[in-house]
């Protein structure tokens, strides 16, 4: 185990091309898969609800970053810091997503008016951060700076849309939104994993215990989503969306 820095990076060789971090590719390959799996079984669904087609598009985006992203890591030695790219600028786009079908559902049409003008003015303003943050930053000295604003996409994310308006529909909308509010806590120990850098071992890094905490917050949007649609279902609103 070791707190405070990083394990050297695990290489591996395929056909001649020097690979690196197998764990990072397997880890966000099988995020991915999960995402695409959800987003497939609420297609199937059929609802005309504007909170389903958001959450399909969110979890189709984050699956697409979630891949790229690891197969960013695994390319490293060819593709540089410009690998991980779409996986930064993607998950901004999830995350709006993901904002847009919280506040879908909320029926405070004067909060719903100005939660909505927020997502779409920060998801702007964080979109126009990263390309500064590209543009002016050598980061191929330290490619943990792109980093900085979807950690603050994320956080900003979950801790209003999952966290405050998320608490105001699991009362006014339907309780399984309270779930929404568990995936905000299970991500908080990464910001304890990550800051610290705590790694148990090089082929289970800190990136690697983070990946347990996206699994958890991908279970509890889970729980929330399948809750609500069967609450719909059973009350037949789902026509109604």
């Amino acid at each position: 185990m070791r707190i405070g820095s990083d394990f050297k990076k695990v290489t591996f060789v395929v056909e001649g091309w020097q690979l690196l971090e197998p764990n990072a590719l397997i880890g966000d390959t099988l995020l991915a898969m999960i995402c695409f799996g959800m987003a497939v079984t609420i297609y199937q669904w059929r609802t005309h609800s504007l909170y389903f087609k958001y959450w399909i598009g969110f979890f189709v985006i984050f699956g697409c970053s979630l891949l790229l992203g690891g197969i960013g890591h695994t390319m490293f030695n060819y593709w540089g810091v410009r690998g991980k790219y779409f996986s930064w600028f993607s998950s901004l786009i999830s995350l709006y997503l993901l904002e847009r079908a919280v506040i879908s559902k909320d029926r405070n049409l004067r909060r719903k008016r100005w939660l909505t003008s927020l997502a779409k003015f920060k998801v702007g303003m964080l979109i126009a951060a990263e390309v500064m943050v590209v543009s002016i930053f050598d980061l191929s000295i330290d490619s943990h700076l792109g980093l900085l604003v979807p950690s603050i996409a994320t956080a900003t994310s979950l801790l209003i849309y999952c966290g405050f308006v998320a608490l105001q529909l699991s009362r006014n909308v339907h309780p399984s939104f309270r779930h929404l509010s568990w995936a905000l806590m299970s991500m908080l120990p990464t910001a304890v994993i990550q800051g610290f850098k705590i790694s148990i071992h090089p082929l289970f890094d800190r990136n690697d215990l983070s990946h347990i905490c996206l699994m958890l917050m991908l279970i509890f949007f889970w729980k929330s989503i399948r809750g609500y649609y069967i609450f719909l279902t059973s009350t037949d609103e789902s026509k109604i969306g």
